[in-house]
């Protein structure tokens, strides 16, 4: 869970306390993430973001999410795998959704099916 949402810092710009260190500020980026996206494809307008229900830090990446689209003008369809095996129909609802573009939330199911079969 970032840093904000779990009240470990106050703020980015100001984090406060005698905490020290990094964190990947998921949350925080998604309009970044999403300003990027739309940059490396302009004509992208639908985009689905790829959530983990049991997630407990996604339901506030997706209102990140949701914001910082309605801002830029895009479509945002949530679609959810709670479970690998569920990934597959996940992608064939993004197709039906005729999503352009893809956004996946930070969550170790994914990045394991990411790499599963890869040497590191």
């Amino acid at each position: 869970m970032p840093p904000i949402l779990s009240s470990l810092v106050a703020g980015l710009a100001r984090p406060g306390g005698n905490l020290t260190g990094l964190s990947r500020l998921t949350a925080e980026l998604l309009g970044k993430n999403l300003e990027l996206m739309k940059e490396a494809a302009p004509r992208a307008i639908r985009v689905a973001v790829l959530s983990k229900p049991t997630n407990p830090g996604h339901p506030a990446m997706v209102r990140n999410a949701k914001r910082a689209a309605d801002s830029l003008g895009l479509e945002v369809k949530i679609v959810g795998a709670g479970v690998p095996n569920e990934q597959q129909g996940t992608f064939s609802a993004m197709a039906r959704e005729h999503a352009s573009a893809l956004l996946v939330l930070a969550d170790g199911m994914f990045r394991e099916r990411c790499y599963r079969g890869r040497t590191r």
